[in-house]
């Protein structure tokens, strides 16, 4: 449901320029440098577009879907490079801690990954096990797969790194939102 066809039109015209005349012009600079320029970092921040979809009581624009897509329609005519930069804000990099954050969690977090002082991300990689966290192996002392309940917890991952040796892993610092629990 689009709330104030207005106010969305102004952010989308808004944002086609941004597009047409900032971002477009740049995409082989971002492809051959495999980063977004800080100065383009700046401009998206400004505009409020690593917090799309976060509540404004935590500093984001609270868009709701139908306007998100409209959004990402002006967004998809340039590269996905920075479609994805700023993806994980407004979808599963928040999500978690939107929905079973404490409220300190949550006030602590939001606004700074609506700001885009933050980049959250969702990760998972590990030999054998593909996109499918629960194929996941590698522990931080105890299992982790037995650990979670499905229904009541989601992981957000502060540390993901290599493990030194033959096969690459994953190292995680899980957080239990919501239960404040830590591995």
């Amino acid at each position: 449901m689009i709330r104030d066809t207005e106010t969305l039109q102004i952010l989308l015209d808004s944002l086609r320029q941004f597009v047409g005349e900032v971002l477009i012009p740049r995409e082989n600079e971002v492809a051959d440098t495999d980063a977004i320029p800080q100065d383009i970092v700046e401009q998206m921040q400004a505009m409020g577009l690593f917090g799309l979809t976060l509540p404004e009581e935590f500093g984001g624009l609270g868009v709701t879907m139908e306007e998100e897509v409209n959004i990402a329609f002006e967004l998809g005519r340039t590269s996905p490079a920075f479609r994805s930069y700023i993806g994980t804000n407004n979808g599963i990099g928040s999500i978690g801690i939107l929905l079973d954050g404490t409220e300190a969690q949550k006030h602590h977090y939001l606004p700074k990954l609506a700001s885009g002082e933050l980049l959250s991300s969702f990760c998972l990689t590990e030999p054998d096990a593909g996109a499918t966290f629960p194929a996941l192996t590698s522990t931080t002392g105890v299992n982790i797969i037995q650990s979670i309940n499905y229904q009541r917890t989601l992981p957000f991952v502060r540390y993901v790194g290599t493990v030194s040796g033959t096969t690459p892993t994953m190292a995680l610092d899980v957080l239990f939102l919501g239960q404040n629990k830590q591995l």
